[in-house]
């Protein structure tokens, strides 16, 4: 289970400092979509929970200033961007998709 001190802090409240947090997280193995309760993720290995409840608290807080720093949405999208690099995927503009990259 991880607690509070190995959730990284969001210490630049910009759009690149909330990509720095998102790819800090997934370097951890963490992927929380922000509309998911932290604490409803579950190790599969152990089937225990993932996060004690001070990194859930950590988790719902950072994401609510990213919330109000730079908008939920671009917050979303810019996980979503971190997530999909992170799996090996680059964004192709002419097909309007991510696309695996080999």
């Amino acid at each position: 289970m991880l607690s509070v001190e190995m959730i990284p802090a969001l210490t630049d409240k910009t759009a690149a400092g909330t990509r720095a947090w998102w790819d800090a997280m997934l370097e951890l193995g963490i992927y929380i979509h922000p509309e998911d309760n932290p604490a409803d993720q579950i190790n599969t290995t152990t089937g225990q929970r993932l996060l004690d409840d001070t990194a859930c608290a950590k988790v719902t807080s950072i994401y609510e200033n990213m919330f109000s720093s730079i908008g939920e949405a671009e917050a979303c999208a810019i996980g979503v961007e971190a997530w999909y690099t992170y799996q090996g995927y680059t964004w192709d503009a002419s097909k309007d998709e991510w696309v695996r990259q080999h």
